[in-house]
């Protein structure tokens, strides 16, 4: 596993990217033009875009949306810890037992990057759903 202050940092940039993404996506609304990145090759349709472009959020909206998306965002990382510390089972693949995986400081030889395979991921996912 990894020391404390690897795993304090972790925690703090997840807890302020969750903080970020939520405010970034609630900002969103109501603005042309916004992409997405996931799910890969996704778009808004003309009628999606246009209904989030009419879109007009009082404050407390804004308010209660953002803490609605901070709290789905929170819900898969949550989810990814349960994984990883071995008191949930993934729902797919062969596991006669599932122990969990551990997070441990990068060697210096090159392995491949997660974050380099995550968009690519999403077509088993879409192949099994």
């Amino acid at each position: 596993m990894i020391d404390d202050a690897t795993k304090r940092a972790l925690f703090i940039d997840i807890h302020r990217d969750i903080a970020e993404a939520s405010a970034k996506a609630v900002e969103r609304i109501g603005q042309s033009g916004t992409g997405l990145v996931y799910p890969p090759n996704a778009e808004f349709t003309h009628a999606e875009r246009a209904a989030l472009e009419q879109m007009q959020l009082s404050d407390a909206a804004r308010s209660g949306l953002q803490k609605l998306v901070a709290e789905a965002c929170s819900t898969v990382m949550f989810r990814f810890f349960e994984l990883a510390d071995g008191v949930a089972d993934p729902t797919t693949g062969d596991f006669a037992v599932w122990l969990g995986v551990s997070l441990a400081p990068k060697p210096a030889e090159d392995e491949p990057m997660l974050h380099d395979e995550f968009y690519e991921s999403y077509w088993n996912y879409r192949g099994r759903a």
